[in-house]
């Protein structure tokens, strides 16, 4: 279904009755692109930051005192009962809504299994939470997530994703988001530009960063955290290391507070180490990790790959 501004939910509901979309074709959400520093100068705005969900993508038609829950795919979602009820009590209607029904902790495939059920309730349904992070309209990004804060919202079962602001997309403030979302168990972070109107497409005022690849590197050197007035933490700030092209970069977000200050009482230690790192994608030309993320130093002095 083609998106059109002006379409009402009870017309998308018209449509929606004749459409067979293909299990393998996501329809009538709004996609991201992978984080790029670039676009983000681009943007040159104070943008919007989410925790990345590892859920079920899932819209809400609210209509006439009737909830239709849809998959990304277009199919009708009838696992969740609970949830159709609480959105029901909130007194939304005329409203489409977008999210994802998610349960912190659980992993995708589990969460998958319940929701893809069409017959018989799995017996812990009601652990799934709807966690809505946008409202589908064509008003800007950030007066769809305050049209949020006009209802009242049963914490237990319904829950909007909290949602921050970076000042003037500073790329360092962002990947300290993602340090801080990714300890708190979510897959990565959203970064969303404030004036961008909802496209049943991808858009390239909404990205995601969730650090997906994985590889070894040698550890050059370290350096000491700072705080914001430049004085030192006496805790480690950044690990120096080359890949195998001779290229070098610092790995500075993923530790644990415990990390930091456990790694810098050995950092002699640490040089000629193999630390592992996560990334998105590496740095075209100089063929380095992207804003890395540690996730482990290996025992012992081995060799890197890259």
């Amino acid at each position: 279904m083609a998106y059109n501004p002006d379409t009402s939910v009870k017309e998308m509901l018209e449509e929606h009755e004749g459409e067979r979309p293909s299990s393998q074709r996501r329809t009538g959400v709004m996609l991201c692109y992978p984080f790029e520093e670039k676009r983000l100068k681009r943007w040159n705005v104070d943008v919007l930051i989410q925790p990345k969900y590892d859920g079920e993508r899932c819209r809400a038609l609210i209509y006439n005192k009737t909830v239709t829950l849809l998959s990304s795919e277009g199919n009708v979602i009838t696992s969740v009962p609970h949830i159709n009820k609480a959105l029901l009590e909130t007194g939304m209607n005329e409203i489409e809504l977008d999210g994802e029904l998610y349960a912190h902790g659980l992993p995708f495939e589990e969460i998958h299994s319940r929701v893809s059920r069409k017959v018989n309730l799995h017996p812990d349904y009601e652990q799934i939470q709807y966690h809505i992070f946008d409202t589908i309209s064509n008003e800007a990004q950030v007066t769809r997530l305050l049209e949020l804060t006009k209802y009242a919202f049963n914490p237990d079962i319904l829950r909007v994703v909290e949602t921050y602001r970076s000042d003037n997309g500073d790329t360092q403030n962002i990947m300290l988001w993602l340090e801080q979302f990714q300890k708190q168990g979510y897959e990565g972070i959203i970064v969303r530009h404030p004036l961008a109107t909802y496209k049943r497409s991808r858009s390239t005022l909404i990205m995601k960063f969730k650090p997906r690849k994985k590889d070894s590197y040698k550890i050059l050197g370290y350096e000491e955290e700072r705080d914001i007035y430049g004085q030192p933490k006496g805790r480690l700030g950044a690990l120096i290391c080359i890949s195998n092209d001779g290229g070098t970069f610092k790995v500075g977000s993923g530790f644990t507070a415990e990390q930091r200050q456990n790694y810098w009482n050995v950092k002699e230690n640490l040089i000629g180490r193999i630390v592992v790192v996560k990334y998105q994608h590496l740095t075209p030309g100089r063929n380095v990790p992207r804003f890395p993320v540690f996730a482990e130093v290996k025992r012992g002095k081995d060799n890197a790959k890259s």
